[in-house]
């Protein structure tokens, strides 16, 4: 009997995961692993790929009745591979050996690894094709404690060896007893049978086991691990590009052909419908949202959402039960779990913080209503100064908030309510959507309302669920999908939206109007000829009348059908529309054999603009930069706006890559070009990236995406371009993890200060220090200021960290006097984004208070190019802070570009001059010159000088002789922790300096 016949009936004789289990022993003697043979109807002459695959990981890995390797990832794998003509045999055993298989060379791939910094040293990875998040499995007793991670410190932790559940263990330093197990299951049955106080796991996997083993007594606790992310991918040895490429295009195939959509469906469905049956879904709707969503006059919901929601249940076989109520409350509700999903919810970044969300059902444009005879405004920034209905936490109110309008608005609970206010006189205008709008008008008979022609917000209307609630999010969106491919979507549409597409009939009002004519004209038939006459003038004019109220409709139509695939602000082509003649740009270029051009552009700097001259001149600077785009390309190219300042040049039918080159070149060119806006001339640049189809992407989501990833590179460089290299994904993603890191490093207290003396000269005596930030990182070490201070300074996270310093350096110098050490001047470095809110000098003199320092014993140190931007405003900024008592110090002085009449002006105590003018000054008599200088001006307006980054003797000597006040550097002290400088300031405190 052979092997696989053994193998067969050792299996159809057992069940459940012991069936596997047994199924690998037994293999073992025969290797280390199984190898799975090929199928009857695979295509013998292609070429075969070696991976290897576990076979107790459900739903993604597992073995089928046939001892063949089966599994979500596993199918993905074939069907990638199938899609480049290539084929694939598994081996299968217990996730360590897999591993070691592909360590050692023994096999190419594997089709399920979740990527971590750990591995990344081993292998390289396609993109994700799934992310999740980990869990805690607990016994369901009374006598559990643990609802989140910080709770098992202590505790007895179990995970599968070599799973990345034991890389987030032992890189979260929890605390607890860690055990690892051959297999989750073991750690399961160890959990179950008390050997262990929690397992943390993938949540599939756990419910999966749990199922399958009988471990009823177990449960998963808490909300989903947000540390504990798992990107899914298919994994080669590292340095294997040429198969990597193959995986990532296969990929990307079976994505765009609906393979991974039909493959998620078969694997996960089963599962979610399993969790989703056992109780009613709960959906939350707007109760006066008509035609959408609302309540019909029994109380029953009704609309547009309430049938989209019905058809997909009655297609997926699930029980709904609806809610609809003020909108505030459903949002309340949703994001506490209180319900499953809301069935109208508009998109929005900000939104995608707190909840998920379906693909677009629909797209709901909204207007300004206003009262007839009231100026109708031409777009937002027009509403400056107007008081402003809006309902409470819709997309609008968000908008308007976005927008610097905050104190102008009068929020509502309703969007009828705020149109009935605005009907009886109260406010100036609202903020709604339009066919709401012309549904409660048309309802209340509000004649004295008229609605504007344009949209001022077209967003995307989707399905919303809680966050990290996958399951039911893909089953929302399958079965949408599913209605659209039916075409029971359109139905639904036509039935509660298609009136509002259609021109509006006008037999019903000409059918009154004749009777209107023809009885009073029977009546006076016999003596009414003058009468006739003014009937027939009457029935002309209104003819006309309704000609022009048609026309005026039809246009009215055509502009939002425009709105809809067009960016309201710039008039450019938006996401959809550029995604749709991608499309086609990409099936032509097949045809002829040329090349597609994706060109993604990034404004530098233009928050600054926003920030400092106001939205209303950022919005008309948007608007120039899209003109000076449409200009830099041809009429066959398209220019798109993706949102913000960020636009896409979507460059068609190019024969060479240098085509890309010449067009980045001339918009690079046009865009530094100065801009005249409300008398100020501004100057702009932009960094620009660049991708290639076929050569970077077989989809245009890649595309963008790859683009996106050399715009960033550009980024450190600005005004300039780069072509996408695939090695940018993974700095891009360096990036993101380090962000993600540094959005923590506060909260685990991973930042301390060093303190660098500064010394007086010629006496050598300490009269103070400069507090500088370090981060050890719990991975990496500690990484340089120069490296995660720009990242700080563009996410906004400078701010907390930025009080932070201010807070720690006011709180050690409090503690040094405690400590009976002297008084001490403590210097600390501004950011620019500190500099400029206008908040800094409350947050110091709250800091002050808090910790009792004086505030002629803190020192603030500005760069040259921070109080240049705005000159006026820094000024305004520094007179606050010396309002306070602070000093101010202008830090790297020489570097910038400061005029003396400025200098002269800002209430600076003293100039620091920048160690690149130091370090030369003994050879270089130039710059020599420039120090003397420095020192010399420094001193005939009445300030301090202090040099910076002195690092030998006759550099000192010098500068003694030039009668500089003070330095830092080297060659007395580097930087010290708390703990060195307190030790210094206990030693001699002098140091012989002439």
């Amino acid at each position: 009997m052979s092997i696989d016949q053994i193998k067969n009936l050792l299996f159809l004789s057992m069940r459940g995961w012991r069936a596997w289990l047994a199924l690998a022993i037994c293999s073992l003697p025969y290797s280390a692993l199984a190898v799975t043979a090929p199928t009857a109807g695979q295509d013998r002459g292609a070429k075969v790929v070696l991976a290897a695959s576990e076979y107790d990981y459900p739903p993604y890995c597992i073995v089928n009745p046939n001892g063949q390797a089966d599994g979500f990832s596993v199918e993905l794998l074939r069907a990638s591979l199938k899609a480049m003509g290539q084929e694939v045999t598994f081996q299968l055993g217990p996730w360590n050996e897999v591993k070691q298989s592909l360590v050692d060379g023994r096999v190419q791939v594997l089709p399920l690894v979740g990527r971590t910094p750990e591995r990344e040293k081993l292998f390289d990875f396609t993109f994700p094709y799934l992310t999740m998040h980990g869990t805690i499995v607990v016994r369901d007793d009374s006598s559990s404690s643990i609802k989140t991670l910080s709770d098992l410190a202590g505790k007895r932790v179990a995970v599968m060896r070599g799973d990345n559940a034991e890389e987030f263990v032992r890189r979260s330093n929890l605390g607890a007893t860690l055990t690892t197990t051959s297999t989750f299951e073991e750690a399961l049955r160890e959990l179950s049978e008390g050997g262990q106080d929690a397992v943390i796991i993938q949540k599939l996997v756990a419910l999966q086991l749990m199922k399958h083993a009988g471990l009823s007594n177990l449960r998963t606790v808490g909300p989903p691990l947000q540390d504990f992310q798992q990107s899914f991918c298919f994994a080669v040895r590292g340095g294997d590009k040429e198969l990597l490429r193959i995986l990532n295009e296969g990929l990307s195939l079976v994505f765009a052909d609906g393979t991974f959509r039909h493959l998620h469906a078969k694997w996960f469905a089963p599962i979610e419908n399993s969790q989703t049956s056992r109780r009613r879904i709960i959906v939350g709707g707007d109760s006066q949202y008509p035609p959408y969503e609302y309540l019909d006059k029994n109380g029953e919901p009704t609309g547009y959402n309430v049938d989209l929601t019905k058809e997909i249940a009655q297609q997926l076989g699930i029980d709904v039960a609806f809610r609809l109520g003020p909108w505030n409350e459903i949002r309340s509700a949703l994001a506490q779990n209180e319900i499953d999903v809301v069935q109208g919810m508009f998109y929005s970044p900000e939104r995608e913080k707190t909840f998920d969300f379906s693909p677009a059902h629909t797209v709901i444009t909204h207007a300004v209503v206003v009262r007839r005879g009231s100026p109708m405004p031409l777009n937002l920034g027009e509403l400056a100064g107007k008081s402003i209905l809006v309902m409470e936490g819709d997309i609008m109110h968000d908008a308007a908030v976005e927008l610097g309008y905050a104190a102008q608005l009068i929020p509502v609970a309703t969007q009828e309510e705020a149109l009935r206010l605005l009907a009886s006189g109260q406010g100036d205008c609202a903020l709604i959507a339009k066919i709401p709008a012309l549904y409660w008008i048309e309802q209340w008979g509000w004649k004295n309302l008229q609605v504007s022609d344009y949209s001022v917000r077209s967003p995307e209307y989707s399905y919303g669920f809680p966050k990290n609630n996958d399951h039911l999010a893909a089953l929302f969106s399958e079965g949408l999908a599913n209605l659209k491919a039916t075409g029971e979507y359109r139905r639904i549409y036509s039935k509660w939206l298609g009136a509002y597409d259609a021109d509006e009939l006008i037999f019903e009002k000409a059918v009154k109007f004749s009777l209107w004519i023809v009885t009073p004209t029977v009546l006076l038939l016999l003596g009414s000829l003058i009468w006739s006459r003014v009937l027939r003038r009457t029935v002309l004019k209104r003819t006309v009348e309704l000609r022009q109220e048609i026309t005026e409709r039809k246009n009215s139509e055509a502009q939002l059908k425009h709105l809809s695939t067009h960016d309201a602000l710039t008039s450019l082509a938006n996401r959809m529309l550029l995604a749709d003649r991608l499309e086609q740009s990409m099936h032509y270029a097949q045809r002829s054999g040329r090349m597609v051009g994706v060109l993604l552009l990034d404004l530098d700097r233009f928050k600054i603009v926003n920030d400092s001259l106001g939205h209303a001149v950022g919005d008309q600077l948007l608007i120039e930069v899209a003109r000076r785009l449409r200009q830099s390309v041809r009429e066959v190219d398209t220019v798109a706006r993706l949102g913000g300042d960020e636009f896409v040049l979507l460059v068609t039918e190019m024969e060479t890559i240098e085509d890309a080159s010449l067009v980045a070149t001339k918009v690079l060119g046009k865009l530094s070009n100065p801009y005249k806006l409300e008398g100020r001339d501004l100057s702009l640049t932009a960094s620009l990236g660049i991708s290639i189809y076929p050569r970077d992407g077989s989809d245009g989501e890649m595309l963008i995406r790859n683009a996106d990833a050399a715009m960033y590179q550009s980024k450190r460089n600005r005004s300039t371009f780069s072509f996408y290299a695939q090695e940018m994904n993974q700095t891009v993603l360096a990036t993101l993890e380090l962000e993600g890191a540094l959005r923590h490093a506060l909260e685990r207290g991973e930042f301390s200060l060093h303190y660098q003396p500064q010394v007086l000269l010629p006496s050598g005596e300490i009269l103070g220090c400069e507090a500088l930030i370090r981060w050890n990182h719990p991975v990496r070490g500690m990484i340089s200021p120069a490296e995660f201070i720009p990242l700080a300074e563009e996410t906004g996270l400078i701010d907390p960290i930025g009080a932070w310093v201010i807070q720690e350096a006011c709180r050690q110098a409090m503690l040094w006097r405690s400590e009976g050490l002297p008084e001490l001047l403590i210097a600390v470095n501004l950011s620019a984004r500190q500099f400029r809110n206008s908040n800094l000098p409350q947050q110091i003199k709250t800091i002050l208070a808090d910790t009792g320092m004086e505030p002629n014993a803190l020192d603030l140190e500005l760069t040259e190019s921070m109080v240049m931007d705005d000159p006026i405003g820094a000024r305004q900024m520094m007179q606050n802070l010396k309002g306070l008592g602070l000093s101010l110090s202008l830090d790297d002085f020489g570097t910038g570009y400061s005029s003396l009449n400025y200098l002269r002006q800002f209430p600076v105590d003293t100039l620091k001059i920048d160690r690149s003018f130091i370090r030369d000054i003994v050879v270089d008599p130039s710059g020599a010159s420039v120090v003397t200088s420095i020192i010399d001006i420094a001193h005939n307006l009445g300030l301090k000088a202090v040099a910076e980054g002195v690092e030998t003797q006759e550099q000192l000597e010098f500068l003694i002789q030039c009668k500089c006040d003070s330095f830092q550097g080297f060659l007395f002290s580097k930087p010290l922790p708390a703990e060195g400088f307190s030790a210094l300031l206990r030693g001699p405190r002098a140091m012989r300096a002439n």
